[in-house]
């Protein structure tokens, strides 16, 4: 195995690209075009960290470049390329202002000045996006589509219109995002083997400093290679990384801790969601119980109402037919007087109304007393 300097941490990824050579090695493999020249903007962007403890200040630098690379026709253009390293999630507001920053700052313009130059924004991060699983990810901003949503092909060389034939990518920038977790074990294409140097399970068990690269050759690039070798020798480089790796731990913590509380609180969010569904599941029923209790009372109440009507109906009923006895009672004792009066025997009037005789003889006998 081979040893070179960790270039994961702030020191060592400033140094590794401070080396001319190993830049121009990186930057290629990742815009799959050849850098033929790269130049460190004057002005170096750097957040900083102080240790609390030895009281330095731990850089957490943003490297910007102006790079010439070849084009597919052959020529060359000058680009802006801004390169960040972020090992932590970062908020992507930062991102968005450094972004804003390179826009409209006058220093990134071709030569001649008349035209600013195309920005690529390459991000190494220490962490996975959720977005995809591709280990490197390339976002192209300068192409077109018209209204039905086909693509346009630009015409890069100037046409009588505004720009010199560059308008479209003035405005427009490319990304490059790689997730160095999700770099393979195993390189599959050139990019991947160069950034094999950055995958931290190639870190020494005993060294976080050191990355161990196998001797076949087939993983990193030998500008880098050679560059992080004599990294590792600098014992002041080795001691700002010392430095480094203390905040970073103290960092870790308390991004675990950060974690640890979030989980919690969607947990104590999840409960609550579920108690408050819970609670409304409740009301629901509850009301839903309600209203089958005014219901339930409703058809009682039109249960109790017909059985009043029905037994008034049966009383009234029962009232008529007595009713109809009487008035029957009445015509059958008028019918046996008048047969009575007419000098019919008690015999003949029974069989005559199909009556009793003890009945007609019971209304004869009454005529007779009266």
């Amino acid at each position: 195995m081979t040893p070179i300097l960790n270039p994961i941490y702030d020191a060592s990824f400033k140094f590794l690209m401070e080396d001319t050579r190993a830049a121009k090695a990186l930057l290629s493999a990742l815009l799959k075009r050849r850098v033929t020249d790269v130049v460190p903007m004057a002005h170096e962007h750097s957040d900083s960290v102080r240790d609390r403890e030895t009281g330095k200040d731990l850089g957490l630098y943003r490297l910007d470049y102006t790079a010439s690379i070849e084009t597919a026709e052959g020529g060359s253009e000058s680009v802006c390329i801004e390169l960040q390293k972020v090992w932590y999630e970062t908020e992507i507001y930062r991102f968005r202002k450094y972004l804003g920053g390179q826009y409209s700052d006058p220093r990134n313009m071709e030569p001649g000045g008349r035209v600013p130059r195309h920005i690529i924004a390459i991000y190494l991060l220490g962490h996975a996006i959720s977005e995809t699983d591709s280990p490197i990810a390339y976002g192209f901003g300068g192409s077109l589509t018209d209204y039905n949503g086909l693509p346009i092909e630009l015409n890069s060389a100037a046409v009588g219109g505004y720009g010199d034939g560059k308008f479209v990518r003035s405005l427009t920038h490319d990304i490059i995002i790689v997730q160095i977790p999700r770099l393979p074990a195993k390189p599959r294409n050139a990019a991947e083997r160069v950034l094999a140097v950055f995958d931290q399970r190639r870190q020494s068990a005993t060294d976080k400093h050191v990355i161990e690269l196998p001797d076949d050759a087939q993983v990193g690039d030998s500008a880098l290679n050679n560059r992080l070798r004599i990294g590792l020798g600098d014992k002041e480089l080795r001691d700002k990384i010392d430095v480094e790796m203390e905040v970073l731990t103290e960092l870790e913590l308390k991004n675990a801790e950060v974690r640890a509380s979030r989980r919690e609180a969607a947990q104590c969010r999840r409960e609550m969601e579920e108690s408050k569904r819970e609670a409304e599941e409740s009301k629901r029923e509850a009301e839903e119980s309600k209203r089958e209790a005014v219901e339930s009372k409703r058809e009682a109440e039109e249960s109790k109402r017909e059985a009043v009507e029905s037994k008034r109906k049966a009383e009234e009923s029962k009232r008529e037919a007595e009713e109809s006895k009487r008035e029957m009672e009445r015509r059958t004792r008028a019918s046996v007087e008048a047969l009575l009066k007419a000098g019919l025997d008690v015999e003949t009037i029974a069989a005559t109304l199909g009556l009793d005789e003890a009945y007609v003889a019971s209304i004869s006998e009454g005529g007779a007393t009266h």
